[in-house]
């Protein structure tokens, strides 16, 4: 990785200013992602789409070469099959992704860009995690919610400490 690429890229349940938990997607330590219910579905069907093209690509150029076709012409195919396609809902934010089929060894993959620049290089099964990781987050944002309600509501904690007790959970959630 090069000093402008990500760490990690990571998924949490995050405050927002309004006092709700929403889902933050975060491609490094300076780029976060605040997405909204809608927008965080929206964002997980489009990484799962990705995965699923990058593996449809590389299964029917395999196909074509197991029956005795070039790889070349094998790959002129999925060109073609690729431009028959309806587009990949862009949502240019947090993160974008291109399934492609590597070179070398013809696998499936995602190639990761975060505002047009290239961050990384992710398998399907990659993608299956994060855009599950959303979905989960997503899930357990109004449980959050309900928590921190519950906390400074009924038990009388201050706000500050019940964010706290709800930032820790994730620690005492079975894997």
């Amino acid at each position: 990785m090069t000093a402008d690429q990500p760490d990690a890229i990571w998924v949490v349940s995050d405050v927002a200013p309004d006092g709700t938990y929403v889902v933050t997607v975060q491609a490094g330590p300076d780029h976060a992602v605040t997405l909204t219910r809608a927008e965080a579905i929206a964002y997980a069907t489009a990484v799962f789409e990705a995965a699923v093209r990058a593996e449809h690509d590389a299964a029917v150029l395999a196909q074509l070469t197991a029956t005795g076709m070039t790889a070349e012409l094998a790959a002129t195919v999925v060109i073609g099959l690729r431009e028959d396609r309806p587009m990949l809902d862009d949502l240019g934010d947090p993160l974008t992704f291109e399934p492609i089929v590597t070179a070398a060894r013809r696998e499936p993959a995602l190639l990761v860009s975060r505002g047009g620049v290239r961050i990384a290089q992710w398998t399907p099964a990659d993608a299956r995690d994060h855009a599950g990781n959303v979905l989960s987050v997503l899930a357990a944002a109004d449980l959050d919610g309900a928590y921190r309600r519950l906390l400074v509501g009924s038990i009388g904690l201050d706000d500050d400490r019940a964010c706290a007790l709800v930032g820790q959970l994730s620690r005492y959630l079975s894997a």
